[in-house]
């Protein structure tokens, strides 16, 4: 099992879910860089949906076919990038 704890004056900080016994022996190593959170790694992609309209969840079949101009049902292998940037966007606030 390996887990990431911080080092806070001197002590070792473990995770409020790791329950060791005393006594259990361990091998620390630093981490060099921290691994970036989901936000973080798309923080580029904040905002450029910008211009989309206001009732897109409600409306979202009807205005992905008006933004693409389709003018069929999509289907909803194609809803995905849409579907991907809305949970985005909660996700990320």
């Amino acid at each position: 099992m390996s887990i990431t704890a911080i080092i806070d004056q001197g002590m070792i900080k473990l995770p409020s879910d790791v329950a060791w016994a005393s006594g259990t022996v361990v091998r620390i190593e630093p981490v060099e860089e921290q691994t970036p959170t989901l936000c973080e790694t798309l923080k580029d992609f904040d905002g450029m949906a910008g211009d989309l309209p206001a009732d897109l969840a409600a409306n979202l079949s009807g205005t992905a076919r008006t933004l693409s101009g389709v003018a069929s049902k999509p289907a909803l292998r194609d809803l995905a990038p849409a579907l991907a940037l809305c949970v985005l966007c909660v996700l990320c606030g």
